[in-house]
């Protein structure tokens, strides 16, 4: 393998590295915005739900 080529391919495989990485942290963040969704949603409903208990009649 000639130099220029080593070099390429050492500058390749820490370009995919670094995308790896990226990618990686992109799915978490979706991850962690999807669990913060699904909290909010469940605080909401947890506040709403027992005044709307009150309205209910049996």
């Amino acid at each position: 393998m000639s130099h220029q080529a080593l070099i390429f391919s050492r500058y390749l495989d820490k370009q995919q590295e670094f995308l790896d990485f990226v990618l990686d942290q992109y799915i978490k963040a979706i991850h962690y915005a999807k669990v913060a969704e699904v909290m909010m949603q469940l605080r909401f409903w947890l506040q709403v739900a027992p005044l709307q208990a009150n309205h209910i009649t049996y």
